[in-house]
């Protein structure tokens, strides 16, 4: 909400929370916001995502060369992926299916999930409604009637929004992929992660 915009940046700047804790939907919403003072300080702010994202991906990647345990990638999908994606039949299907992820390299689908917004898949934009009670609602667009438009969010609840009540309607350059899961994961779960995502059948 644009009254609670102030307080976040303020927590930014007193480094209460990092810039790479914020969701990329945040982020480029903050980058593009309608004010223009809130617009420059988010900017200030935000600088040096892209360094610190540098800085921790050789970690993950040196995870990749070490020892996997697929059993464990298989929990950590059915526990953290699974709300979302579905893979060798765990999961649900809101984003891009990943059964297929073993005709991928290994660096990419890291990337993929450290800096997921670096790469959409096609009919996987992120949209952004704002309402005229001043909140906004981020997902995938689900469907649009002549009325409403639905939108499901990344927990996947649904929202039917109607039109009269819509301000703005965006698709954002992000992914709604949350940008902290690695971290969360850490170099060890993510290598578990993609080493069971990468089984062509998966293991029993």
């Amino acid at each position: 909400r644009p009254d609670r915009v102030r307080k976040l940046l303020d927590a930014v700047e007193a480094k209460q929370i990092t810039p790479a804790a914020l969701s990329g939907v945040s982020r480029q919403r903050l980058l593009q916001h309608a004010d223009t003072d809130t617009r420059a300080r988010a900017t200030r702010l935000l600088a040096g995502t892209t360094q610190e994202f540098e800085k921790t991906f050789e970690p993950f990647r040196k995870a990749l060369a070490g020892k996997r345990d697929i059993a464990n990638g298989k929990q950590v999908f059915a526990n953290v992926c699974g709300s979302c994606h579905q893979a060798h039949g765990v999961g649900i299907a809101i984003g891009p299916d990943l059964s297929a992820e073993m005709k991928r390299a290994e660096e990419t689908i890291l990337k993929d999930i450290l800096a997921p917004s670096s790469s959409i898949t096609a009919g996987y934009s992120t949209y952004v409604v704002e309402t005229k009670d001043g909140s906004a609602t981020a997902g995938l667009l689900i469907s649009e009637a002549p009325g409403n438009l639905t939108i499901k969010d990344a927990a996947g609840t649904t929202h039917v929004v109607a039109r009269k009540s819509i301000v703005s309607l965006k698709a954002l350059d992000v992914s709604l992929m949350p940008e902290g899961l690695g971290r969360a994961l850490g170099p060890k779960g993510v290598a578990d992660l993609i080493a069971w995502l990468r089984q062509r059948k998966e293991a029993k």
